[in-house]
């Protein structure tokens, strides 16, 4: 049992150091004028993988990180510097996963679909908890720098909502799918010799 936490809590911290390598190598990063990430691949296989409780810690690995790197870009990455917009929700999210992957594979009994279905849904659902709360931060000017960001226009800040919800929402739901489904069933494999 104790070697099953000290294992867990390594796993946990890779994913940590990849989802702070991930933010600083710029994965999250401005393309155009729309944000996009892969820094919530981690997040959704430790939430699958670990459970709730080390996809909160996750989640607020990646919302922390996602803070800090906005504090020192500011620009367009302004409205993270409020942690009710860059923390709030990533350990939200991070404390859901695992909550939707259980309610999918209940219906689906699939590991490989149920993983799949779970990332795509769950980076959906990341994409909708962080837009509205965007909306306001940015709308109410409630940010570090806030006269002089471009977000402060209205027209502006509709047009990036649509571009994240039409362009980089549905490639970050590609790409979460693509790359998270294989690693947990690999760590899956793994965890099954091990044991």
């Amino acid at each position: 049992m104790r070697n099953k936490q000290i294992k867990d809590m390594v796993f946990a911290a890779s994913l940590m150091a990849m989802i702070v390598l991930f933010s600083l190598l710029y994965f999250f990063q401005v393309v155009g004028f729309a944000a996009f990430t892969i820094a919530h691949i981690p997040v959704l296989i430790g939430a699958v993988i670990l459970g709730p409780k080390y996809g909160t810690a996750l989640g607020a690995v990646f919302g922390i990180t996602s803070m800090i790197i906005a504090i020192f870009s500011l620009g367009p990455n302004a409205p993270f510097t409020n942690p009710l917009l860059s923390v709030l929700p990533r350990v939200i999210f991070g404390w859901a996963i695992y909550y939707i992957y259980m309610f999918i594979d209940r219906v689906v009994k699939n590991r490989y679909a149920s993983v799949a279905i779970t990332f795509a849904v769950s980076t959906l659902f990341h994409t909708l908890l962080v837009l509205p709360i965007l909306y306001v931060v940015a709308n109410t000017g409630f940010y570090f720098t806030a006269s002089e960001n471009p977000m402060s226009d209205l027209g502006g800040l509709l047009a990036f909502i649509i571009t994240v919800l039409g362009a980089n929402g549905v490639i970050e739901i590609i790409v979460a799918v693509l790359a998270g489904t294989p690693i947990v069933l690999v760590m899956d494999k793994l965890i099954k010799v091990e044991e």
